[in-house]
């Protein structure tokens, strides 16, 4: 259950607030408990938690079975759980006996399991969010978001393509990739651009050597990284002048991204060989909009899901993270101040310390969407910016988690 539930990249309140919207019940505290423990879960838990992580009815009866089957190896031990996971207690007298025996049991089902999520085909629009590789890594100073450290000499190509948000995070993604070993960054970006300009079509506002299939041809990456606001206006000539929130909208960027993964595909026939692999195509998904919370919403599941591997950077800047409670709806939820984090508060990025127990600045007061509190010059954001450092920090930790 472990191993599922890391191959979901589901927080257990995540887990729980899922389980409450497909009317189970699902106690955090409970399922924690049990699965830190090495205890059995009752069966309307294991039913509920594989639910939860999206498994269909019948993988979910499989899981209930493959419950029954722990349960029934446990000597003398009829199918009940320990009375703190919801049912009558084993006897004292064999307690510890019957303890290691369903230990043992249940290591030999997350066995079994993890042979399951590595077979296990994917299902129809059904994506995953790319696991990350947390890194330990300081937060960098102004002079590194200036001059990143160089990547070792043998680190993966990684192709950070996009808009504003990329321009301005550029730097820091570079600077976590490079320090972690494993990757070499180059940006692609440019403010106010769409997806479609990255494109070969018509209107596109790029020459062709700077769009994303002579890229991914030049440079081979090991990872192609997506970061797209979903800007569109009469200065994007490729987006056909479509309002943002409109059906017309959404389907151009629909259109667009299907386009994008099949000229990544054609890019890479290019130079394919017997010892070359595809790009991991890595699409951002977008923090909340304040003006049309609905927008980014739709973009982020609609549509950047529905196209592949996803790195939810989004949510670092959303009430998603509010440490305090769980917030209904709180991954749209647009927010200028969160809580400081540990880190911020050890490496001066708190920017209100005293103020309701500490909270700082995700984006700047003259812009709802930008994460550079220097909002004046987005394109190279140089300034020591905490949501700009929790969003770089999320889609570097994917980038190098998928290398």
């Amino acid at each position: 259950m472990l191993r599922l539930k890391s191959w979901t990249e589901l927080s257990f309140r995540e887990l729980e607030r899922r389980a409450a919207a497909a009317g189970d019940s699902l106690p955090r505290s409970t399922i924690s408990n049990a699965l830190d423990r090495g205890k059995l879960p009752a069966a309307h838990l294991v039913e509920a938690f594989a639910r939860a992580c999206g498994c269909d009815e019948d993988e979910v009866a499989a899981w209930v079975r493959a419950r029954r089957r722990v349960a029934a190896a446990s000597v003398g031990e009829p199918d009940r759980p320990d009375a703190s996971l919801g049912e009558p207690p084993a006897t004292a007298r064999s307690r510890s006996r019957r303890k290691l025996t369903v230990l043992f049991a249940v290591l030999v089902l997350i066995a079994a399991v993890a042979v399951w999520v590595a077979i296990r085909p994917a299902q129809p629009g059904q994506t995953r969010e790319v696991a990350s590789a947390p890194l330990k890594i300081l937060p960098p100073s102004e002079a590194q978001l200036a001059n990143p450290p160089s990547p070792a000499p043998h680190a993966k190509p990684v192709l950070y393509v996009g808009d504003s948000i990329a321009a301005e995070t550029a730097s820091a993604v570079s600077y976590f990739v490079h320090r972690s070993g494993k990757g070499a960054v180059t940006a692609a970006t440019r403010p106010g651009a769409a997806l479609c300009d990255f494109l070969n079509v018509e209107r596109s506002r790029l020459v062709p050597e700077d769009r994303l299939s002579a890229l991914v041809s030049e440079m081979r990456p090991a990872a192609v990284v997506l970061q797209f606001w979903g800007y569109s206006s009469a200065d994007t000539p490729c987006t056909g002048g479509a309002k943002p929130g409109t059906d017309p909208y959404y389907a151009h960027y629909a259109a667009a991204a299907e386009q994008t993964t099949r000229e990544i595909e054609q890019a890479y026939e290019s130079y394919k060989t017997d010892a070359t692999e595809p790009p991991r195509v890595l699409w951002v998904l977008q923090g909340p909009d304040r003006a049309d919370p609905g927008r980014t919403r739709r973009l982020n599941e609609e549509i950047y899901r529905e196209a592949g591997e996803v790195i939810d950077a989004g949510a670092q800047v959303s009430m998603a993270v509010f440490p305090y409670e769980v917030i209904e709806g709180g991954r749209y939820k647009w927010t200028q101040y969160l809580p400081c984090s540990e880190d911020e508060r050890a490496h001066a990025l708190c920017t209100h310390p005293k103020a309701f127990g500490g909270v700082t600045a995700v984006h700047p007061d003259t812009d709802d969407h930008l994460l550079c509190l220097n909002a004046a010059t987005p394109e190279r954001c140089l300034v020591r910016s905490p949501g700009l450092i929790r969003y770089s920090r999320a889609i570097a930790e994917a980038v190098v988690g998928a290398l």
